[in-house]
């Protein structure tokens, strides 16, 4: 899961912005990674231990202690659900963003279920330890635990798509609401090794894609470098988002200028940031605008 998260950040964008939204994300992509290593793990002690029971039992006891085909399909059958709160993180379509937490929490829900049907297998076929602090979770009613998880999955997670249809809903209505109002922004310049950056914001706009002009100017070396990877957009809200598009001069030279094209931020947005890293050894040089 993790490989799949990288690869579909790192084809999409790079490398960099993979690692810098990671940074951002990083308690939830590890607990669903978890979750599913869980699963995989109780998996595979499982068909170990009935493959070691079905040696050392005749043939009739061996087939009534088996597991049904039907069972451990159903057990494995909701990881597609677990590509879903992946697509959430990494993809940049307005959709998955607008339901992220409620991708992420299906995810999470979907492996406590998962999880816990692979407990009930163990306890229907007494695979469960005989010593140490688990042998205690095996005195519960499996089933039981398995409807209430499952019970409480659809209720959270039915929630969490609601509150995040309604919030959606509402940010569209004050989205058309403000669609007039246009911020008139300064420019702001970084002049570091050498290297000297100029950046205006273009017709800033809440909830419609953020644009900056960017002037590079240098007397040494070349501006070799893609601008999209090396972008970064934050509010002050915590949402951070990389560039979609640079419309503008390609890498090389002693000068370059285009704009710099943003996914749009939230209606509520009152703070913007743009990073641009690594240019001329700077690790970050910070552009900030207020909205207020």
């Amino acid at each position: 899961m993790l490989s799949i998260y990288f690869a579909i950040l790192i084809f999409a964008q790079s490398l960099d912005s993979a690692l810098y939204l990671f940074s951002d994300m990083w308690y939830w992509i590890l607990l669903l990674a978890a979750g599913f290593g869980t699963q995989l793990g109780l998996h595979i002690y499982i068909k170990g231990a009935l493959r070691q029971r079905r040696a050392a039992a005749t043939a009739g006891v061996a087939a009534s202690g088996g597991v049904s085909t039907v069972a451990m399909v159903a057990c494995c059958a909701h990881h597609i659900a677990d590509v879903l709160p992946i697509l959430g993180l990494s993809a940049a379509a307005v959709f998955l963003v607008d339901y992220q937490t409620a991708f992420i929490l299906l995810g999470v829900f979907s492996n406590l279920t998962g999880i816990t049907m692979m407990l009930r297998i163990m306890q229907n076929h007494d695979l469960g330890p005989k010593r140490g602090p688990f042998k205690h979770l095996f005195t519960l009613d499996m089933n039981k635990v398995l409807g209430a998880v499952v019970f409480s999955s659809v209720v959270v997670v039915a929630a969490s798509f609601m509150l995040s249809g309604t919030a959606a809903a509402a940010d569209q209505v004050s989205q058309t609401a403000d669609t007039v109002k246009t911020f008139d922004l300064p420019a702001r310049e970084s002049d570091e090794n050498g290297i000297s950056v100029e950046v205006e914001p273009v017709d800033i706009r809440l909830g419609e894609p953020v644009r900056f002009s960017v002037s590079l100017n240098t007397h040494s070396g070349s501006l070799d470098f893609d601008m999209t990877e090396i972008s970064v957009l934050e509010n002050d809200q915590g949402i951070a988002v990389v560039a979609t598009e640079w419309d503008g001069m390609p890498a090389g030279g002693h000068h370059r200028s285009g704009t710099l094209t943003f996914p749009a931020l939230g209606t509520e947005t009152q703070t913007i940031k743009l990073i641009l890293k690594g240019i001329s050894d700077v690790p970050e040089r910070v552009f900030e605008w207020s909205l207020r």
